[in-house]
Parts: structure tokens; sequence; C-alpha cells
């Protein structure tokens, strides 16, 4: 017997859908110019698939890095503007930058944009063929991802008929991973045991 949390099973759906979206939208659209080496950039930034985008900060996001910080996004920065966060280098000092826009999941930008910049710069690094960082996908895309499927899943006393039910239990098996929310609360809980027992 068990029970079955229906915001955390339906956030893990909702999860999972958008994930895997945003994952094969990445693989389509590599928006890099024809010589590989830059990011094109328009009037208005070609998202990858349609949930991440690129909005403008206004005013823009002045910062000022360590010296060894500032070699690593300058190292990455081709790939730091393939994401939607557009970054300029100080023509004064070397270590301050200005972020002019930031990548964003419907719209939401994450909540600390400089320590998501240097934490994708820093998971670049640690990829060694330069063709397969292209499909490195930052950790916060994720956590928005993730902050959205709770936002928009069934909520704790929301009523559903039986079909519903049915249809939210169908759709939870067929999850990667069924048993917890995008959070790491558990979707399913085992409450009893029920085997058969030989008669006396």
């Amino acid at each position: 017997l068990f029970v079955i949390d229906q915001h955390a099973a339906d956030e893990r759906i909702r999860y999972e859908k958008l994930e895997d979206s945003v994952v094969n939208a990445k693989q389509m659209h590599r928006t890099m110019s024809s010589d590989g080496s830059r990011a094109i950039y328009a009037s208005s930034f070609r998202t990858v698939g349609r949930f991440v985008s690129s909005i403008p900060l206004e005013p823009p996001l002045i910062v000022r890095l360590e010296r060894e910080q500032a070699i690593l996004i300058n190292k990455y920065l081709d790939f730091v503007e393939l994401w939607g966060w557009r970054v300029s280098q100080s023509d004064k000092e070397f270590s301050s930058f200005v972020v002019h826009s930031t990548l964003a999941v419907f719209n939401r930008p994450p909540p600390n944009i400089l320590s998501s910049i240097l934490e994708f710069a820093t998971s670049l690094e640690t990829v060694s063929a330069e063709q397969h960082r292209k499909d490195v996908i930052p950790n916060c895309v994720f956590d928005l991802i993730a902050s959205h499927a709770c936002r928009s899943a069934i909520k704790f006393g929301d009523s559903l008929t039986v079909s519903e039910s049915e249809s939210l239990i169908s759709r939870l098996a067929l999850c990667r991973y069924p048993f917890y929310c995008a959070h790491g609360r558990p979707s399913i809980i085992p409450l009893l045991l029920f085997t058969k027992q030989n008669k006396n």
C-alpha cells in the first residue's frame, strides 16, 4: 500500500518534460557563427527551445572579479554568451566586467547572476573536449526549471477525479526518477506490505 504525494508527483512529471525539451532543443539549436568561434546575436536572442531566453539588465550589472575568475570568463566567453549572458570586459581594468543581459527560464533570471555565470564557466573547465563543451547546460537552468515545475504543479488539497488520479500515476510511472520531486521530496511513500499467509 502506497501513498502518493500529488504535488510532488506532478512536479516530477513536469520537471522531466521541461528538462527533456531544453536538452533536446539545445542539441538542435547551436547558434554559432560560420567559423564556430562566436555566438550569433540579433535584435532578439534566438532562444534555446521555448523556455530559455535572454533578457536585458537595466541597468547593466557591473562586477569586479578575482584575476583567476576573469581569466576563466574570458576563456569561455563564447559558451557563456551562447546561453544568453552578454558580458563585456572593461577597457580600463582586466578584472572588471559588465553583464548586459542574462539567461532566463520562463523570463525568470537566476537569483544570483554572477554566481551562475562563474559556476557554468567552472563546469566547462572540467570538460576536456571542445566539442563536448557545447553540450554543457548551466546548472541554473535546471534549478529554474524545477522552480517552474513546482509553481505550476497540482497543489496540496486540490481535488482530483479518479481518472485524473489514474493519469497522474501512469505518467509518474514513465518518469526516470519517479520516487522524488524535482527538489528531492519523496513522491511515493510505502505504508504497508501485504503478504500471503499460509492457512493453518
